[in-house]
């Protein structure tokens, strides 16, 4: 009996804090003080859970706590208009727990230590490992040939094994970009990364130890840029689309040809691929499209406005707001007869841009 799983490796997601309120405030001080004494790492007790917290110097934050389920990354001080907490779930705790009850899990715990701070109800998702588990499926050095990839770098990994050299995995992409895909022999790469609870994860979906099946693992590591342009902000849309979302990724992202034609976009998809395809059982006909998402509420976008006004105003040197506004909309006439679009049909295709 064969083994396919798929599951999730890791998750971010960020919780942004509108309002601190005094207790949480409090907790920050505190956090901060215990971590900046002697610089080491320290373990503390926090809701019945033991953390180890430390000290580090990265762009955002300051503060961090980490067990064996997640880490939780912390700012320094409240001086940002928005407070911003970022939380990692790791491998281990997705795949013991599922992704649904880790994440509840995990939010859950940040919420009670934030007590009655105000957040906003959007918990921006920042990045996921969507993967792929198998023991009937094995890639092999010419499987490269059948490549087809909107990724510009494929990477091949061999290790040494009785004098020849073994093929143990893929890179495909930039591993610092959007979309970065692994296909890899997992029961060999478990031998290094020491993660052997992987493999009663693997038994009790028919895994077979003692018949020496290797397991090969497709994992995309997907951040945040693509998640939006996917319409994926949040973990709720991840749960909705994913089955959208591994269409898109095995469909049209990546996948495998067999080399039959000289035409590789002509040729037909290999078995071995319509495994990886379908493993997420797909029902929908949909598949994702991806379209440039830009971040932003109104009032940021008033604040933009404002200060490109402002500019004009200073470089034209004329402060006068009434005659500034009225030069502008003769300008934006201006540019929309060039484009031939009126203000309302451009406003219209921005809409659908924006999905709103």
């Amino acid at each position: 009996m064969e083994m396919i799983i798929k599951g999730v490796d890791t998750i971010e997601f960020k919780i942004i804090v509108e309002q601190a309120s005094s207790d949480f405030r409090k907790l920050i001080d505190g956090l901060r003080e215990s971590a900046n004494k002697d610089k080491i790492e320290k373990d503390i007790v926090l809701e019945k859970r033991h953390f180890d917290l430390s000290f580090i110097t990265s762009k955002y934050y300051r503060i961090i706590l980490r067990n064996k389920d997640f880490a939780i990354y912390f700012m320094d001080d409240f001086s940002n208009n928005d407070y911003n907490i970022k939380v990692k779930l790791s491998s281990k705790f997705l795949w013991t727990h599922g992704y649904i009850n880790a994440y509840e899990d995990a939010l859950s715990f940040v919420e009670n230590l934030l007590g009655t701070s105000t957040i906003k109800e959007k918990k921006p998702l920042m990045r996921i490992d969507f993967c792929f588990d198998s023991d009937e499926i094995k890639f092999v050095s010419s499987d490269i040939k059948g490549f087809v990839t909107y990724a510009r770098k494929v990477n091949q990994r061999y290790e040494r094994e009785n004098q020849k050299y073994k093929l143990t995995g893929y890179e495909i992409g930039n591993i610092n970009g959007d979309i970065f895909l692994r296909i890899y022999n997992k029961t060999l790469e478990i031998e290094s990364s020491g993660k052997y609870w992987l493999k009663d994860i693997w038994k009790k979906n028919n895994w077979n130890e003692a018949e020496g099946k290797e397991v090969w693992r497709v994992e995309y590591k997907i951040k945040k840029k693509v998640l939006n342009e996917l319409r994926i902000f949040t973990f709720e849309d991840f749960v909705k689309k994913e089955k959208e979302l591994w269409k898109y990724l095995t469909n049209d992202w990546f996948k495998i040809k067999s080399r039959r034609n000289k035409n590789n976009y002509n040729s037909k998809i290999k078995r071995k691929w319509k495994k990886v395809q379908k493993s997420v059982n797909l029902e929908t006909d949909k598949i994702a499209t991806r379209k440039p998402y830009r971040v932003g509420d109104l009032d940021s976008y008033y604040n933009q406005l404002l200060g490109l006004l402002t500019s004009i105003a200073a470089i034209n040197n004329n402060f006068n707001q009434e005659e500034n506004i009225e030069e502008l909309v003769k300008k934006i006439n201006q540019k929309q007869k060039i484009k031939e679009q009126t203000f309302e049909e451009m406003a219209e295709t921005k809409n659908q841009d924006m999905d709103l």
